[in-house]
């Protein structure tokens, strides 16, 4: 009983510090035209070609691309034929590539299928601008340790905002250099699994190597964002990408229909 306690207490501790000290949410009444019109931005998400048939894949490239054409962005979808590398580390091969590929101060977004900007009239470099930060990643903690203080995956890898510059190909570098190819399985329907014992959001998987990178990193390089801004479930004016992380497929073309109709 005692323990019991102590850990209610802990908890309570725990969601004080959340309450009072967690990263600030984004504001789109504070965001101004920043005239970076120049700034080349790449939007991409990277798949498998099996996923890529999906209903509402379909509908999220149609929706990146429309928002793309709106901003002068570029937007790629990024289709792993061969299948070779678990595809949760998929993204961060294409953003290695796409960095040693750019010129610095260049900015690559990735997206999740399921994830869509919520505010089709920003643009991502005046997104980055009304945050007023000089870090070069932009990434939002993951909903989860709202609630699980122990939860290994901190940051949510399915939204993410690197600007090219010598200290961010670096960290992404580092970041590649975790993937373990002999943590992985992939079957005869060629679906990748990690090996077990594997802990979801744990460092064989992309997200939990960021956080645990993030540890050791300079806190300079990455801005940490509340989830409410890059990983929220709902449009809102705190929202600046939808996530619709645990919907389902029919929920996702749902949503996804009814924004191409606006």
């Amino acid at each position: 009983m005692n323990y019991l306690v102590i850990l209610i207490a802990i908890f309570v501790v725990y969601r004080s510090y959340r309450l009072f000290f967690a990263p600030d949410e984004w504001d789109k009444t504070k965001v101004k035209e920043s005239f970076q019109k120049d700034t080349k931005v790449i939007i991409f998400t990277a798949y498998d070609l099996k996923f890529s048939t999906k209903p509402y894949v379909t509908k999220n490239k149609e929706i990146l691309q429309k928002y793309a054409d709106i901003h002068g962005h570029e937007y790629k979808m990024v289709i792993d034929y061969d299948n070779d590398i678990s595809p949760y580390w998929l993204r961060v091969k294409v953003l290695k590539e796409l960095l040693e590929n750019t010129k610095d101060g260049s900015i690559i977004a990735y997206f999740d299928a399921d994830a869509v900007p919520s505010h089709m009239d920003v643009s991502i470099t005046d997104f980055i601008s009304s945050l007023k930060s000089s870090a070069d990643i932009f990434i939002s903690e993951d909903p989860d340790i709202e609630w699980n203080p122990v939860y290994p995956g901190v940051f949510n890898t399915g939204v993410f905002f690197c600007r090219n510059s010598p200290r961010s190909r670096d960290f992404v570098n580092q970041w590649f250099s975790m993937y373990k190819p002999e943590g992985w399985i992939k079957d005869s329907s060629n679906k990748w699994t990690c090996k077990f014992p594997c802990l979801y959001a744990g460092e064989n998987y992309e997200q939990g190597a960021f956080s645990k990178l993030y540890k050791s990193s300079d806190k300079n390089l990455i801005q940490r964002l509340n989830y409410t801004t890059l990983a929220c479930s709902k449009s809102s004016s705190k929202c600046f990408a939808l996530h619709l992380m645990g919907a389902s497929d029919i929920k996702r073309d749902m949503i996804f229909e009814d924004m191409l109709k606006k």
